[in-house]
């Protein structure tokens, strides 16, 4: 190293019948980058490796998609996805706060004492990929009932406001997508929400006045047709297609051996598919 260094200090410190010192007859331009060129290309991998980390957390975020299929994974899940979808609309957002707390006490009992820590972790941490979280629960999680009411209760935190924007549309789209559920999904659960929204608004206008009574029986009967994914004017035949169909997925008797929030949102959307049902058959 100090033979190096002096002929880099002294190039041209030898005699033109040439010198022992084999390094000293390279080109000092050669011997300078032979010196630097390892340090450089060192501190360039070191950089990349920094990067490619870097670029990986952000893809992840707090959730990683390797991660072992149990309930602690899928109460992180779940936390995950219902924290995404509310700071995608902030307004009342204490409300949801208090849904997703009830939602937690009753689906996962045993790590509810871990919600307050793991909220504030999340919700203030690294940032959630959809996508990872998605992809896993598609990988882990077989069941299509199951999915649908992982998108189903994360509707209900969109439409706690009662409407829903459409950043809030496009990621529950994106969701349904990733899960592998039907393009219709999506629709059917949240004509669902809008189904009770008009038939509670149609219930404060009776206690009124009657005059307004035959609008919003028609506008109920049509987003009863959107409950069962379908649009007015379909078949008798179609209609009960659609209600077997449903029936099948959503049936609370599958639900028997999970727990009671998840039996509790399967009784209710059973319920839900059966009052709408029950109203599309008188409207023909």
């Amino acid at each position: 190293m100090i033979s190096l260094f002096v002929s880099l200090s002294f190039p041209y410190n030898h005699t033109h019948g040439g010198s022992n010192d084999p390094i000293k007859d390279y080109p000092a331009w050669v011997l300078w980058m032979a010196l630097f060129l390892p340090i450089v290309l060192i501190i360039y991998y070191i950089l990349y490796q920094k990067r490619k980390y870097d670029l990986k957390t952000l893809e992840n975020g707090v959730f990683k998609i390797d991660l072992p299929y149990n309930r602690d994974t899928l109460f992180e899940a779940n936390l995950c996805l219902a924290i995404v979808m509310i700071k995608m609309d902030k307004v009342d957002v204490g409300l949801k706060l208090n849904l997703l707390r009830h939602y937690f006490m009753e689906n996962f009992p045993q790590h509810y004492s871990l919600f307050d820590d793991r909220l504030n972790e999340f919700y203030n941490g690294k940032p959630i990929k959809l996508s990872a979280v998605a992809l896993w629960l598609d990988k882990n999680v077989a069941i299509y009932s199951t999915k649908s009411h992982i998108l189903y209760f994360l509707a209900k935190i969109s439409m706690i406001d009662g409407e829903i924007i459409e950043s809030e549309y496009l990621l529950l789209k994106e969701l349904a997508f990733l899960l592998k559920l039907e393009e219709s999904e999506l629709d059917k659960v949240l004509n669902t929400y809008k189904y009770y929204e008009t038939k509670k608004k149609q219930e404060e206008k009776k206690q009124k006045s009657q005059t307004s009574s035959f609008t919003s029986s028609k506008t109920l009967i049509e987003l009863a047709f959107k409950v069962l994914g379908l649009e007015k004017g379909a078949s008798i035949d179609e209609v009960k297609s659609a209600y077997r169909k449903l029936a099948m997925v959503h049936h609370p008797d599958k639900f028997s051996t999970e727990s009671e929030g998840q039996q509790k949102i399967a009784h209710e959307r059973f319920v839900q598919i059966n009052e709408a049902y029950e109203l599309v058959l008188k409207s023909f």
